[in-house]
């Protein structure tokens, strides 16, 4: 099954979701039992302390009896009304009053409160915790206790008098709760919860939804504009308004597109200038071949130089044409190396001295700075070879060359006193196949410019202030 950008992304979003639910759930119900039976125990302790407050020796009456020495002792102790009535407002105002239940228990007499109206329950938990009383401990306890399959929270604390301070607590004071309220509140509670998550689940699966077409969409149009350019369509436009990178891209998309018809434009029209470049010197050796065969021409020394020197133009210019293909394809490799800029300027004027011998066109060098860069020789020379001899062919008296730098990056300057560049023609003569008044093949300049670019530089071509044409390089330091 094919898998969209939309489910891909709404599936994890899914169980992202999931996954936090749960663990909000897991970790709520857990904590929410933990801070429960927290204050339920806290206000059972709490129940008991104010009981005890009011169990005062002045509200105890005692069966008292003399001894032969004197001494008073208490033999048992019964709850006066004033007791029991202040006990039971304390049981009615307790916040658990409604599941709560108060008892308080004289190990030797029983059951001190309530008096009447126990019920099963209560008598289950005395009988249950009275054997658990005989400890040492005169401390305030809490436990959990379970009786026939329900659970009770019990407090109890020992009632002390001041006879019995060094003694085992006699009378314990009990408050119990069923935690059966406690569970239908958890369970209550959960329940509105989970209602509420499911509703939540739903809500947020539909914003993902919307959130993942909102993304896949823009996306498509890429998909189908990609499309669209596999079958050479470069003028549909493609138009996203997201203000983020998936518009960077499509702004992106728009570029190559146009650099793809640019380049599908410059292809076109590079076949057919070499086409015609190369059908020239083709069409003159066919025809002085042919006078030869046909013993048209009486000097044939000169039928055969023409035929010569068209098939040495020929050479060259198939060379020229294969050696700009590698350049502008990756199929010549850079080799870099660490070089002095002004050395290799040099040694390009050096090979271009065979064409000036005979020619009264000086070179004049001013090199404000000497750096090193990464360049590959033979290449730069070759540019600058090709430059020099754009100038000799237009120059009048002298051509200057100016080497300076800046922070990051050096610049030449090859300047001729030349008549310089006519209307706009300095926007074309780096075309392929573009060839001034004086030009060759064409292609020498575009040669230079795919070498210069190739070095992460730049050339420029523009009228001098005063007099003839400026080439303007810019190498990286």
């Amino acid at each position: 099954m094919k898998t969209t950008i939309t489910r891909r992304i709404t599936l994890p979003f899914l169980l992202i979701i999931l996954f936090s639910f749960i663990s909000v759930i897991v970790m709520f119900r857990v904590g929410l039992e933990r801070y429960s039976m927290h204050q339920i125990k806290k206000n059972l302790l709490n129940a008991t302390q104010n009981i005890r407050m009011i169990m005062r020796d002045d509200i105890l009456n005692k069966k008292q009896f003399k001894t032969f020495s004197g001494e008073v002792e208490a033999d048992d102790f019964i709850l006066n009304e004033k007791a029991m009535r202040e006990i039971r407002q304390i049981v009615q105002k307790s916040s658990f009053s409604f599941r709560s239940q108060t008892i308080i228990v004289d190990k030797q007499t029983g059951l001190l409160f309530p008096k009447s109206g126990s019920n099963e329950d209560t008598l289950k938990v005395i009988e249950k915790i009275i054997p658990e009383l005989d400890g040492e401990s005169q401390e305030v306890q809490t436990k959990t206790i379970r009786i026939d399959d329900k659970e009770y929270t019990l407090a109890f604390r020992p009632f002390l008098n001041n006879n019995e301070l060094s003694a085992k607590p006699r009378v314990w004071i009990v408050v119990y709760t069923d935690n059966t309220v406690f569970d239908e509140l958890i369970s209550s509670t959960m329940y509105i919860m989970i209602i509420i998550i499911v509703i939540a689940t739903a809500c947020a699966l539909a914003a993902g939804v919307i959130i993942a077409r909102s993304i896949a969409s823009p996306i498509i149009k890429l998909k189908e504009r990609a499309a669209k350019l596999a079958r050479r369509d470069f003028e549909t436009k493609l138009t996203i308004n997201t203000n983020d990178e998936i518009q960077e891209l499509a702004v992106c998309m728009n570029e190559v597109a146009d650099n793809l018809r640019n380049y599908d434009i410059s292809q076109k029209n590079f076949i057919q200038n070499a086409s015609h470049e190369l059908k020239t010197p083709l069409m003159s050796i066919q025809g002085y071949a042919e006078g030869i065969k046909d013993e048209v021409f009486q000097d044939k020394e000169k039928a055969l130089d023409v035929i010569i020197e068209e098939s040495q133009r020929l050479r060259t210019l198939v060379e020229e044409i294969i050696y700009l293909s590698k350049i502008e394809s990756s199929g010549q490799p850079i080799r870099l190396e660490k070089k002095r800029l002004n050395e290799v300027i040099d040694r390009s004027i050096e090979k271009i001295s065979g064409i000036m011998v005979g020619n009264t066109i000086k070179i004049e060098k001013r090199y404000f700075s000497d750096n090193w860069l990464l360049i590959d020789e033979d290449k730069m020379t070759r540019a600058f070879i090709n430059i020099l001899g754009n100038c000799l062919r237009y120059s009048e008296s002298v051509i200057t060359i100016e080497v300076s730098d800046s922070h990051d990056s050096c610049k030449i300057k090859i300047k001729d006193d030349g008549p310089g560049f006519d209307i706009h023609e300095e926007d074309k003569i780096f075309e392929r196949f573009y060839k001034g008044k004086k030009g060759n093949t064409g292609l020498g300049l575009a040669i230079t410019k795919a070498i210069i670019e190739k070095h992460s530089g730049r050339i420029i071509a523009y009228n001098c202030d005063s007099k003839g044409a400026c080439f303007e390089i810019t190498l990286p330091l």
